[in-house]
């Protein structure tokens, strides 16, 4: 996680300093909320009156007071790249949508952008996935058409390639830095990766189990989870019903993959992390 320290050397924020560490990350937390409204603003209504943005300040107010964010803020010091991660993906997707022909210096710039989220908590990445997902699902699958649906996995492919760039300058610099600074590699926190380190089936039985009890079981009790529950319910009943109205396979793919991407943190490592996305 060398991007922490960048982020520490960047914002000039002695590690312990919790007031401002949480004003920075308010702050954050509010771009993040505005411009992820103008994000899904500019997908559907770029040409329609301003009368009709009411409906994304709901965006922006889900963003900034969503309850598990006091479980986030638990971590003093370092909020600010939590929801410095949040930013910068919504920056990066903005950023790429908003050209009208997508070059290689374009990935390569966004790339470079996504290298701190990358390289700092692994849940900003999971962050960029989700959102990613969600953009290409309204897009192509909720308001576009049939025409549009093999534009699905071309967007795909163009968002996943800054991360693949990223993580190379993840890898590398990191790599880099320990070689120069004769560094040992270690795991911080939750960032280590089980897959081949125990049975498979233990992993995929405890990671399903564990995800089952949090997800569901804790649904019952834990009002910012039976919301999160709730929402994928009706998330599910929207895609069956384009599909029987619409004949679009691609809505249930692309409904699948979003609310898989909720998971894929601990899809990745083997081990359930709570609530990450």
């Amino acid at each position: 996680r060398w991007g922490m320290n960048v982020w520490h050397k960047l914002a000039a924020i002695p590690y312990v300093s919790p007031a401002s560490d949480r004003l920075l990350a308010t702050t954050f937390l509010l771009f993040a909320g505005i411009l992820l409204a103008g994000l899904f603003f500019h997908i559907r209504d770029e040409h329609q009156s301003v009368v009709y943005v009411g409906k994304y300040t709901v965006l922006t107010c889900c963003l900034i007071t969503y309850p598990i964010i006091g479980e986030i803020w638990e971590y003093t010091g370092a909020n600010y790249i939590s929801t410095g991660g949040m930013l910068l993906s919504i920056l990066s997707c903005y950023y790429l949508m908003t050209r009208q022909k997508i070059r290689i210096t374009d990935l390569f710039l966004v790339g470079i952008g996504m290298t701190l989220p990358m390289s700092s908590y692994e849940a900003g990445v999971a962050f960029y996935i989700t959102l990613v997902c969600a953009i290409l699902f309204y897009q192509y699958c909720a308001w576009g058409d049939k025409q549009h649906s093999n534009q699905y996995w071309r967007g795909a492919v163009v968002y996943a390639i800054p991360l693949i760039i990223a993580l190379c300058f993840r890898i590398g610099i990191g790599s880099l830095l320990r070689k120069i600074l004769h560094l040992e590699k270690i795991q911080v926190g939750g960032a280590a990766v089980y897959w081949g380190k125990y049975p498979f089936s233990d992993l995929i039985r405890k990671t399903i189990i564990d995800t089952f009890l949090n997800y569901f079981i804790n649904g019952i009790v834990y009002l910012p989870i039976t919301i999160f529950l709730v929402a994928i319910i009706c998330l599910i009943c929207y895609i069956v019903y384009k599909i029987v109205s619409e004949k679009r396979m691609i809505v249930c793919v692309g409904g699948i993959l979003l609310i898989l991407s909720a998971f894929i943190l601990s899809a990745v490592q083997g081990s359930f992390m709570a609530y990450r996305t």
